[in-house]
């Protein structure tokens, strides 16, 4: 028995005049914003904000930044500014356990140049270590 199976799962729905709900929000938050502004505002004022208002919604709503919404990049943003930027070390409190005592002298590990041949045996080891556990 043969499924269809969705090829286009990351396509929003379009709604209302090719537009999808989310973009019809947008637009009409910003729609109910611009005109509120005329409502309160005088002409010479409310314009302005009404079409600061209407680029802000026009970019939530229509505008991607490398292929992300532009709400994922502004609260990127949002969030890159609103987080402090500089750490700083904190000392940590000495505990009142003692130390523990090193019996054994502490090992430094030395490099060792490896030549083709370790290379080829290293190589053999794991492909027969593979070989087992299958």
């Amino acid at each position: 028995m043969q499924v269809k199976v969705p090829k286009f799962i990351d396509i929003e729905d379009r709604v209302v005049f090719g537009l999808t709900w989310r973009q019809v929000v947008y637009m009409g938050g910003a729609a109910g914003a611009a005109l509120m502004f005329f409502t309160f505002f005088e002409g010479f004022l409310a314009f302005p904000l009404s079409l600061i208002t209407f680029a802000v919604g026009a970019a939530f709503a229509f505008a991607k930044i490398n292929d992300r919404p532009f709400k994922v990049y502004f609260l990127s943003v949002w969030h890159y500014h609103s987080s402090p930027r500089r750490y700083f070390w904190k000392k940590e409190r000495p505990s009142l356990a003692p130390a523990p005592t090193q019996t054994e002298p502490a090992t430094i590990a030395v490099s060792k140049s490896f030549t083709p041949a370790d290379f080829r045996q290293l190589a053999r080891s794991l492909d027969s270590s593979k070989r087992g556990k299958r």
